[in-house]
């Protein structure tokens, strides 16, 4: 298990005290006079009314960010302490001034992320603006948040979960094709885990797939199969896991509400091994049957919002769309991807797993 995941990162605030004049025709030149700082005190009556209170001035403490790339949007970045009364908080990009609209800042001085930070971005800078009431001041700080892969330099124990698709049907399945992308990337370091072994052809074989199993059975085993969560007592902690699961439920006419709520209860189990397990979820491929994939149609957009509700920042749930651009000419028999079909499936668990390990691709 990685130890280090939650390393800290330079996010840096340097408190610049400004003062704006109003009207046009007033900009400084070398020869104007330094800008008047904020005053150094404010006097406020106390409740009793007979001894003003000096407030020290307006200012803004430094502060330490930490960002993984994978943070949820709208989560809390950091939270700069204010010290004065300002009526407009803003954000604005370094270099352009422009307005940023990626964070925001919060009536409690919370930078809370709007959008989720994208593969090529590694650091983001702004200035935060702080106006005062009546406009003649403004306090800024200078601020820079460094972005960092959850996994970066680091060998990751990974948990291919499911059935099946997951063990591989008469073929190696999509695990061997995926070991191979990795290791072709020298920036993406994974080790399979599982209570299984299965293939030979290549060296790292365990996985935790189950064939013929539905979601409850992956869960509380069934047969010789212990639970999962005896089989994660049996096993390294992984740092993420690969769920491709409800294939089953579906062919058996099993509800979608039955894989949804099993799947939800994997989850739980999941982060009581490592509460900050990365989850990669898949949607699951399509069959060759019509009356089928309008289930597994409805299932993958309830896993979807399942992974939304579930999503925290200590344990980020990233869903896979294996179901989009996948045809029957993909599939062996109806049900299991062939080369082909495991070909789109490692290729799609790589690309959700790149940004993890190396954001800057």
């Amino acid at each position: 298990m990685i130890t280090n995941r939650n390393t800290r990162l330079v996010a840096w605030v340097l408190p610049l005290f400004l003062s704006a004049c109003g009207g046009e025709g007033n900009s400084a030149n070398s020869n104007s006079p330094p800008p008047t700082p904020v005053s150094q005190t404010t006097t406020n009556t106390n409740p009793a009314g007979n001894t003003p209170t000096a407030l020290p001035p307006p200012s803004v403490d430094n502060a330490d960010f930490s960002l993984r790339r994978s943070t949820a949007i709208d989560s809390e970045v950091g939270q700069l302490t204010v010290n004065g009364t300002y009526s407009t908080k803003k954000l604005y990009y370094k270099d352009s001034q422009q307005e940023v609209s990626e964070f925001i800042i919060d009536n409690n001085e919370a930078i809370i992320l709007k959008i989720m930070p994208d593969s090529s971005t590694d650091q983001y800078q702004f200035n935060a603006v702080y106006f005062s009431e009546d406009g003649s001041s403004q306090v800024s700080a200078e601020v820079t948040i460094s972005i960092y892969a959850d996994f970066q330099g680091q060998t990751a124990k990974v948990l291919p979960l499911g059935d099946s698709i997951t063990h591989g049907y008469n073929s190696i399945s999509y695990r061997y094709r995926l070991k191979q992308k990795t290791l072709d990337d020298s920036s993406v370091n994974i080790d399979f885990i599982g209570s299984q072994n299965r293939p030979s052809i290549f060296s790292d074989t365990q996985h935790d797939g189950f064939s013929g199993y539905r979601t409850d059975e992956i869960l509380y085993g069934t047969g010789g199969t212990a639970s999962l969560a005896i089989r994660l007592d049996n096993m390294s902690i992984p740092d993420m896991v690969l769920i491709h699961a409800g294939t089953n439920d579906m062919l058996q006419n099993y509800s979608v509400n039955h894989a949804v709520d099993h799947i939800r209860e994997t989850i739980d189990v999941l982060r009581q091994r490592n509460p900050n397990i990365t989850i990669l979820l898949g949607q699951i491929v399509p069959t060759g049957n019509n009356d089928t994939n309008e289930s597994i149609a409805d299932l993958n957009d309830r896993l979807a919002s399942l992974g939304s509700s579930m999503y925290t920042d200590y344990s980020p749930i990233i869903l896979v769309n294996h179901y989009s651009d996948f045809y029957n000419s993909d599939l062996s028999d109806g049900i299991h991807p062939n080369q082909s079909g495991e070909e789109k499936m490692a290729e799609r668990w790589f690309n959700a797993m790149l940004p993890l390990f190396d954001g800057y691709h």
